[in-house]
């Protein structure tokens, strides 16, 4: 929290002072000789910033007592009555976190709306924005995004307003937070990378480097090794030279997990310890139990038990001596993963449900599934099934609440296997399933197994027709030795054998007729998949997307160039993916039009806005659907409505529910329908055309199929309401759940 900057001249004497002299016993030592109230809170002031743990609480409370007595003489439009509202407010703010840290929540939150009371009847606008950004913050640890937009938005208007580049940098930092863990990594880069210009304008070194780590954590979890190396180590550089050790040891500690995902464990240790050995200097106690964790894992997951639990207690102990409850709860899973190992599952139990009642406590619902997750694996080794069954079922309840997917993985993973081995096989499949298609998304696995679950298709068909054939040449041998052998029989036997043999002749010309009849509504279907590949892959859009990105690339603005790359790579491999298969789910056709958009929006200069809402009563992870049906006319909407429209346009899809089917609702306020069909009369209208009639043709098969009926209406809206203008498209398609 920024502090005053409105105080007496001896506190400016006394603030150079601490800070020449830096040391929490100076600090001390300044107090102790019972200076002026006004110099005491900036003394209080400093030593919150340089102190933890109990003394840290005890310090921030002396600081709100001091402030809050005073603040009751001083005249309201004075100086001191300013000064001691500032202080207030930073004390107030110091208390938050305090009960924060002890998952007080409704504590926290109380004393985080006193410290932007105290900070708006101070009238100081920057501080303020400082209590807005804390307050954006708290909500964070909530999981309300809502508030965290609305606080620190409100925080950086402020600052930009103030022309205090740092701040804004500080707060454009904290929305990446928001977005990268709402699954925005882009949104989350762009933030970063204006922060970093900014960071940059300000002459502020350390939070240029702390940006830095933030863009590596983003692509080391994009699977960008290089990049995020790039930027972890331009990160320790620059914390280096600052002689930051605290910076220093967190990218030390980055650079240690990116070796050891690569399976370069020497590397990995050698970092780590440097990281620990920085931390201690500096006496960051939780960093340094935060490190001695990660030095203990790489050390379990090498087999070396001992060694991993030494360090696990190591840390345990550290964390105790802070309080630190959340890092004491990771700290019993740890320890008790290696007693499971060691054979002592009571030990291995007594921990996981320790480490329970604490994530339960502060609501981390991963913490709680993986707690969950590995006592019900106790008790299914015990042979206490049904309890073990109790404890997967909350397990996966509380993966999918955190919305884990590893988490989801783990408690799918063993509710397959304790339905198992109870015979409920039903439900042991439908788990297996679940395990399966979270294990294949987070190894990206998933177009390899497409791609070899066709071969072994392929190859089953070919064998399974030369079976058919040989066994047909058969059948004809015995036919023709039969034949002959009762050609002498009288008439009525012959007869009867020209009867039975035109009753099988007449079912097998039926057997092949229907047989040939699905091979050629196979072959439809996959001509209609085809179709589809090349309606998608539009050359015009392909060529002025790479054309948008070389731009960006001529204008050596390579990280963007990067991020749009990164989305057309993306998109072009979703259109080969879904193209072959027959549903995918509403979360990944969401993913695809939200990539399409981008890019339409990087081709054309930002020329439109979009929307793309899903009712809310539509689970979209589960509902699955025919790919790509909606893409066409939202690329004609663009390209023939928006394209020609003086000005900015807006294209809007809406997905809901309408009986059993889903309703797609695709409009734009281009030009209309008939103005387009007047300006469309080049290849590249025909193609958009093209694919209107292959999207028709593929609902016309879903229609024969399931016996549904798939209109597609189309509205000039232009024609509907005076003054109005656009094109709206609607159609309605069956769905799957599961």
């Amino acid at each position: 929290m920024k502090k005053s900057s409105v105080v007496l001249l001896l506190v400016f004497f006394c603030t150079a002072a601490v800070a020449q002299q830096k040391s929490l016993d100076s600090l001390k030592n300044l107090l102790a000789v019972s200076p002026p109230d006004t110099i005491r809170c900036s003394i209080l002031n400093h030593i919150l910033e340089v102190t933890d743990g109990e003394e840290y609480e005890r310090y921030a409370n002396e600081l709100k007592e001091l402030a809050e007595e005073k603040i009751k003489t001083a005249p309201v439009s004075s100086r001191l009555y300013r000064e001691y509202t500032m202080n207030l407010c930073t004390a107030y703010n110091a208390i938050a976190m305090i009960a924060r840290y002890h998952g007080e929540m409704d504590k926290s939150l109380e004393y985080q709306k006193k410290s932007l009371k105290m900070a708006e009847l101070s009238k100081d606008r920057e501080f303020i924005a400082h209590a807005l950004n804390n307050m954006g913050t708290f909500y964070i640890k909530l999981g309300d995004t809502t508030n965290t937009f609305k606080y620190i938005r409100a925080s950086l208007e402020i600052m930009k307003e103030q022309g205090n580049k740092g701040g804004a940098a500080n707060a454009l930092n904290n929305l990446a937070v928001v977005y990268k863990e709402h699954g925005n990594p882009v949104k989350a880069l762009e933030c970063n990378l204006e922060s970093i210009r900014l960071w940059k304008e300000s002459g502020e070194k350390k939070g240029l480097a702390g940006t830095y780590n933030n863009i590596g954590q983003i692509y080391s979890e994009k699977g960008d090794v290089l990049t995020a190396l790039d930027y972890f180590s331009k990160s320790e550089k620059l914390f280096r030279e600052l002689n930051n050790k605290k910076g220093t040891s967190y990218a030390l500690a980055n650079l240690a997990k990116i070796y050891l995902a690569q399976g370069d464990t020497l590397k990995a240790i050698e970092y780590n310890q440097e990281s620990l050995n920085l931390k201690k200097m500096d006496g960051d106690s939780l960093g340094y139990a935060k490190g001695l964790t990660s030095l203990g894992y790489i050390y379990f997951i090498g087999g070396q038990n001992e060694k991993a639990l030494d360090l696990y207690m190591k840390s345990l102990k550290v964390l105790e001596a802070v309080k630190d409850q959340m890092g004491i709860s990771n700290s019993y899973r740890s320890i008790a993963a290696v007693y499971f190992s060691q054979g002592k599952p009571d030990d291995a139990l007594e921990l996981y449900e320790k480490s329970l009642a604490i994530s339960e406590k502060f609501d981390d619902k991963a913490g709680a599934s993986s707690s969950l997750t590995r006592i019900g694996e106790i008790y299914f080794e015990k042979g206490q099934k049904e309890k073990s069954l109790q404890y997967a079922l909350r397990a996966l309840e509380m993966g999918k609440q955190s919305m884990r997917p590893q988490k989801i993985k783990d408690a799918a993973e063993q509710l397959h296997l304790i339905y198992k081995s109870t015979g409920n096989y039903q439900k042991s499949l439908e788990n297996y399933e679940l395990y399966v298609q979270i294990r294949d998304s987070l190894s990206n696995e998933e177009t390899k197994k497409a791609v070899l679950k066709n071969q072994l298709q392929y190859e089953y068909e070919k064998k399974e027709l030369l079976a058919k054939n040989e066994n047909e040449k058969k059948i004809a041998a015995v036919k023709l030795d039969s034949e002959k052998d009762h050609a002498r029989k009288n008439v009525w036997i012959v007869a009867l054998i020209l009867v039975s043999v035109l009753l099988l002749a007449g079912a097998f010309f039926l057997f092949n007729y229907f047989r040939q009849k699905s091979i050629i509504a196979d072959q439809k279907a996959n001509i209609l998949k085809q179709k589809l590949l090349v309606s998608q892959m539009n050359p015009h859009f392909i060529f002025n997307s790479l054309n948008a990105i070389q731009n960006y690339i001529f204008k050596q603005d390579s990280l963007k160039a990067g991020i749009y790359l990164s989305q057309f790579a993306e998109l072009i491999r979703m259109i080969l993916d879904y193209s072959r298969r027959d549903l995918i789910s509403l979360d990944e056709e969401i993913k695809l039009l939200t990539n399409y958009f981008e890019l339409q929006q990087l081709r054309f200069e930002n020329k439109f806005d979009y929307t793309l809402t899903v009712s809310e009563e539509i689970d979209t992870a589960s509902v699955q659907i025919p790919p790509m049906l909606a893409q066409p006319f939202i690329e004609n909407a663009i390209e023939h409505g928006i394209f020609y429209k003086e000005g900015r346009g807006t294209v809007k899809v809406k997905i809901s529910r309408k009986d059993e089917k889903l309703l797609y609702e695709i409009e734009d306020d281009g030009v209309g329908l008939e103005r387009s069909l007047e300006l469309n009369k080049t290849a590249k209208a025909m193609h958009k055309s093209l694919a209107t009639i292959i999207t028709k043709e593929r609902m016309e098969s879903i229609k024969s199929s399931r016996g549904l009926e798939n209109a597609i209406e189309v509205t000039d809206l232009g024609k509907n309401s005076p003054g109005g203008s656009g094109v709206k498209v609607t159609f309605t398609i069956p769905f799957k759940e599961i």
